[in-house]
């Protein structure tokens, strides 16, 4: 009798604390893809700009916001690879624009991740992270281009996590 307590005691601490994980891992996993319970916030959708480059031509800054294809690609050019995931990721200026980060040039690979992007009152704010890592031995010029709706609307802030 006392070994059947003891397994059920067991038993229930477990459940319990696989319970807490699971959980732990559903509040990291929504936080990342900007949901929130605030009622001032909004989580706004949104998907990354894939095989895109920046124009060798290009000497100026790239503006956060562009809406137009034809300035689009004054600063971008296609990167095509060989296979599904080599085609540039599909962008529809009549119902899209595209929100640009750009960071200083560095010799630094360093790669940008979007970790929250959400509307607050008039503003839309896109939290992201920057995670360098090791000497090129060459200049490059980081960016993310990130591809949301034309309605959502607002002042862009960007946040460096």
């Amino acid at each position: 009798m006392k070994i059947e307590r003891i397994i059920f005691v067991l038993t229930v601490f477990l459940v319990s604390l696989g319970a807490c994980k699971f959980n732990a891992k559903n509040l990291k996993k929504d936080h990342a893809l900007g949901t929130s319970d605030n009622l001032e916030t909004k989580a706004i959708p949104f998907k990354i700009a894939e095989n895109y480059f920046i124009n060798n031509t290009v000497n100026e800054k790239i503006p956060v916001k562009i809406g137009e294809e034809k300035i689009f690609n004054k600063f971008f050019g296609k990167a095509t690879h060989i296979g599904n995931t080599g085609k540039p990721t599909p962008i529809d200026f009549s119902n899209e624009y595209v929100i640009v980060v750009e960071l200083e040039e560095t010799n630094k690979s360093s790669e940008l991740t979007p970790v929250r992007f959400y509307k607050n009152k008039d503003n839309l704010v896109l939290n992201y992270k920057v995670d360098e890592g090791q000497d090129l031995g060459f200049i490059v010029r980081p960016f993310m281009i990130i591809v949301i709706k034309k309605q959502h609307v607002g002042n862009i802030i960007l946040n460096r996590d």
